[in-house]
């Protein structure tokens, strides 16, 4: 609760830098992407000043609430490999590193891309230990949207290919059609940033 005070007196407080000013005034010219980086920050950015006006909190908004997000992901996502004690733990430990801690104080990418790489990874984990369809489903979904997010996202998705392919156990998965599905799903995240660029000479 402290460090959730502390980002939203420095958020009501700071002025917006050179990042947070372009993807503000993108958001008032809606599009799937500018130049290399796809929709998903300026549209936070833009909803967030058609919430509160055009302010440096305003603007910050929906990044501070998605901050909030993440010690809860990193529980959801260690409780079912570790046990509530240690998810806790896991959690209360990420609001220890400056980095995570002062997340979504700004409005740039990162927490947008953490929130759904942690999404992304709590579903592909549940979608191989349950093989349920609609976690296949949801982690396509999640990808999508972190590829919507920014190029930066795609370590994630290399990692999970990699394991996938790297552990003989999960080799059962590939004859799966969900999670040919999922990674259509996926797949659409790059649309925005590859429509932009192939239609304006590859200029990102």
């Amino acid at each position: 609760l402290l460090i959730t005070l502390v980002k939203w007196l420095l958020a009501n407080r700071l002025e917006l830098y050179s990042d947070e000013i372009f993807y503000w005034q993108a958001s008032q010219f809606p599009a799937l992407a500018y130049s290399d980086l796809p929709f998903m920050t300026a549209l936070l950015a833009g909803l967030g000043a058609s919430i509160l006006g055009h302010s440096p909190l305003a603007v910050r908004l929906l990044f501070l609430v998605l901050s909030l997000l993440i010690p809860v992901l990193i529980y959801w996502l260690a409780r079912p490999l570790q046990g509530a004690r240690r998810a806790i733990q896991a959690a209360g430990l990420s609001l220890c590193l400056p980095i995570l801690a002062m997340m979504g104080l700004l409005a740039v990418p990162d927490v947008a891309i953490i929130v759904f790489g942690l999404l992304f990874m709590g579903f592909l984990e549940r979608a191989m230990r349950l093989a349920a369809p609609r976690y296949w489903v949801l982690a396509g979904i999640a990808a999508a949207l972190g590829l919507c997010t920014h190029c930066r996202f795609a370590p994630y998705i290399l990692a999970a290919l990699i394991f996938l392919l790297a552990d003989r156990h999960q080799w059962q998965h590939w004859r799966s059609p969900w999670l040919w599905l999922g990674g259509v799903i996926a797949a659409l995240g790059l649309y925005p940033a590859l429509s932009f660029n192939l239609g304006n000479e590859l200029s990102g």
